[in-house]
């Protein structure tokens, strides 16, 4: 995510495109950024067997501290916090509303969601996939091409991983700052929201809805009438 969205900032100020180009544009380079830092953890699967639990949290903090040193670095372009420059206004996605932070960006979370609900319901690939999760060996022996599966299944959920990040940084902030998501939990809150929804897309989109009214509600319920913010991970 956090990739993904330092790559998508570059291009919304790099590339002088128009609009209907420059859109999709920084979108792609963020599906790049999330699928290039995915490719790490997925080789070390798939040609060396190493947990990728393991070497996905290692390297939370390697792209946070790299995208924060590039960003206090060569990328900086404010002296008072550090940031890359703001995005030229053809990258920007639009609000439904202007009294909300809500973009054209879910209509693209609904597609994808969509997407990958198709693939892994109504694919022979999804099915493969599936059966890996639950039978690697068996997999392996029956030749499914275990090691090739689970490099395209890191590359993909990269990809998607990196657009969330690229509709964050053009709809709401419109310029990279270093651990832009930290304080809201992103990639905690969306691994909790896969577990939850046991792994089936359309389970993802109930329980994030959930999940985002716990988290925004809490945060009315603080400025509003003092409740502690603390009770929106009790709840959770």
């Amino acid at each position: 995510v956090y990739v993904g969205s330092f790559f998508a900032a570059i291009a919304g100020y790099a590339l002088p495109l128009p609009r209907f180009l420059h859109i999709p544009a920084c979108l792609l380079c963020g599906a790049i950024g999330g699928m290039l830092w995915s490719a790490i953890p997925a080789i070390l699967k798939s040609r060396f067997q190493i947990n990728e639990i393991v070497t996905t949290i290692m390297l939370n903090n390697v792209a946070l501290t790299v995208t924060k040193v590039l960003t206090m670095g060569p990328f900086n372009a404010n002296y008072i916090y550090s940031s890359t420059p703001a995005l030229r206004e053809t990258a920007l996605i639009p609000r439904f509303s202007p009294r909300y932070k809500v973009t054209w960006a879910l209509v693209l979370a609904l597609g994808l969601l969509l997407v990958v609900w198709y693939i892994l319901r109504r694919t022979k690939f999804g099915y493969e996939i599936q059966f890996l999760g639950r039978q690697q060996e068996f997999s392996d022996a029956v030749g499914m091409r275990v090691s090739r599966k689970i490099l395209m299944v890191f590359i993909l959920g990269g990809a998607i991983a990196g657009i969330a990040g690229a509709t964050e940084i053009m709809g709401v902030y419109k310029a990279f700052m270093p651990e832009w998501g930290g304080a809201m939990g992103v990639g905690w809150d969306g691994f909790s929201v896969c577990v939850l929804a046991g792994g089936n897309p359309l389970g993802v989109l109930i329980v994030s809805l959930l999940y985002g009214g716990f988290r925004y509600g809490c945060i009315s319920l603080q400025a509003n009438i003092g409740t502690p913010i603390e009770l929106n991970d009790i709840v959770k």
